[in-house]
């Protein structure tokens, strides 16, 4: 038995016929084909070419084969749109459902898109050596790892290359990026980690599933400072459902978390399978509503957002400052080699690079303090002067003293939670802030991660340039509300509506925390 399935996008209605079946079974799909998937006899046509490329430096020893459009617009005097593609043969190939070269011909010619040079690859491929040998295939390990690294493959070589022919705009507003199944998580990988290069995601099928921490983008999404994305999901609910996770309910979480943030997104379900049908049926109608006021640059706000509404100020972000401008405490320890605080009489300093943190007393020698972190680095004290928190530079904690009467450090407990990049191999949580009501403010290789006292990250701020380690934080300014930040060798400050609270500020008893 099949039944007819409306789905939805952008107020155009796509009819399909679907075999009926239980969630996640095999069902037997048909798709009308999509005008715009057809060559226009009146409509010019682009030119494909193939290449390949086998000198990457992100990806040491890889071969792949990659494929650029080029529409017959294109004629150099301006710098061109550009949209990426993994998987890349597939949306190219002869008889392709998707179609993309007929697509972009059509909607470049009606002015539903920009002049736009689609560079879609392939993912890559070590050689075994011989015929006895198996290939170590780079797909998962590319598309699937939660990290920049594929984001800079993409911007670092593949667009460079490119460029050495085209003219491709470093505008990222007029910079795209799409796939499906994991070719759908890399193209949301690249944008979220370089908003400064991409804003406009294509995902089908996406596998935001367990299989290299993509199941974490959700929880990041709803935390992370909002980036200026617009995004675009389809699946349907007979998608995979198999060891790494439910790829439907994946899909819907990922909807759930960006409307949740307030993202531009658009999303089209339907009852199909692990497959590129219903995404290629209506992939023209897709791009129409994902260039659509290509002109007018995206952008993003706070304003309305249950976390950061109450933390951010509308229209104040991240500003180059000189080293004058910055707290005492930062100016005294650029290179970051650990960190010290006074409270009272009493001296804490921590030592990453020895793994010590120390508590001295006026006139005495220091006591090392055990149980510790791995890599002691920022140290931070409660406004109550109860408690001293210490990041650990190699863990993904920051662990928690009471300091008792003597001034000793006692009951320590790795206790707040910190977010790391999932396939981090050098995870760094460097310098530590204090509030006046009690949240902790660390600086990580994420950005600014804001805990409540329970030790939970409610808040991350971006960073404020894309390179460049996060190695330390203080709040200063007159009234404490401007966070200073060291980001690789440069110094940036932000104003928040949180107050900041150091060892010179007099001492307050934070409100209770709700639990």
């Amino acid at each position: 038995m099949t039944r007819q399935v409306l789905t939805r996008c952008s107020g155009l209605f796509l009819l399909a016929a679907v075999s009926a079946a239980p969630l996640n079974a095999q069902v037997a799909e048909s798709y009308p084909v999509h005008p715009d998937a057809v060559a226009q006899d009146s409509v010019p046509r682009g030119e494909v070419t193939a290449h390949t490329w086998n000198d990457s430096k992100i990806y040491p020893g890889t071969h792949r084969d990659y494929f650029v459009y080029v529409p017959s617009q294109y004629d150099g005097t301006e710098p061109a749109a550009v949209m990426v593609f993994q998987d890349g043969q597939k949306y190219v190939r002869k008889n392709s459902t998707w179609a993309l070269p007929n697509v972009f011909d059509n909607l470049i010619h009606r002015g539903e898109m920009p002049v736009t040079i689609a560079i879609c690859i392939n993912p890559g491929v070590v050689p075994g050596g011989d015929a006895e040998s198996q290939d170590r295939f780079n797909r998962s390990f590319e598309y699937d790892s939660v990290s920049d690294r594929y984001a800079r493959f993409v911007i670092d070589e593949i667009l460079p290359t490119v460029g050495k022919k085209y003219r491709l705009t470093d505008d990222p507003n007029l910079r795209a990026i799409g796939g499906s199944s994991s070719g759908a998580i890399a193209a949301l990988g690249v944008a979220w980690h370089r908003p400064d290069q991409f804003r406009r995601v294509f995902s089908t099928v996406g596998t935001y599933v367990g299989l290299r921490g993509g199941h974490n983008y959700p929880t990041m999404i709803r935390k992370t400072e909002p980036k200026p994305l617009k995004i675009f999901l389809q699946d349907g609910s007979n998608d995979l459902n198999i060891y790494a996770g439910d790829w439907w309910n994946a899909n819907r979480t990922m909807l759930s978390a960006l409307q949740w943030a307030g993202y531009d997104v658009e999303n089209v379900w339907g009852e199909g399978g692990h497959n590129g049908k219903h995404g290629s049926a209506i992939f023209p109608d897709a791009m129409k509503w994902l260039w659509a006021d290509w002109q007018t640059p995206i952008t993003t706000d706070t304003t309305s957002h249950p976390e950061l509404k109450d933390i951010t100020i509308a229209g104040e972000s991240w500003r180059s400052v000189s080293i004058d401008e910055a707290p005492e405490s930062i100016r005294q320890n650029m290179d970051r080699r650990g960190d010290q605080i006074r409270v009272g009489d009493l001296r804490y300093q921590a030592d990453p690079q020895k793994g010590t943190l120390t508590q001295f007393v006026d006139g005495g020698s220091g006591a090392s303090v055990r149980p510790c972190p791995s890599r002691p680095a920022g140290l931070a004290v409660t406004p109550d002067r109860r408690f001293l928190l210490v990041t650990d530079a190699g863990g993904r904690y920051v662990w928690s003293y009471r300091i008792d009467p003597d001034g000793n450090l006692v009951d320590g407990q790795p206790y707040s939670f910190l977010h790391q990049a999932v396939d981090a191999t050098d995870p760094v949580a460097a310098g530590a802030a204090m509030t006046r009501e009690g949240r902790l403010v660390v600086a990580t290789d994420l950005g600014v991660q804001i805990f409540d006292q329970p030790g939970r990250v409610h808040a991350i701020l971006n960073r404020p340039v894309a390179g460049g380690r996060m190695r330390d934080c203080a709040f200063g300014g007159e009234d404490m509300q401007t966070l200073f930040v060291v980001c690789g060798d440069d110094i940036f400050a932000r104003d928040l509506q949180l107050v900041g609270h150091d060892e010179s500020s007099p001492p307050a008893k934070p409100p209770k925390p709700r639990l």
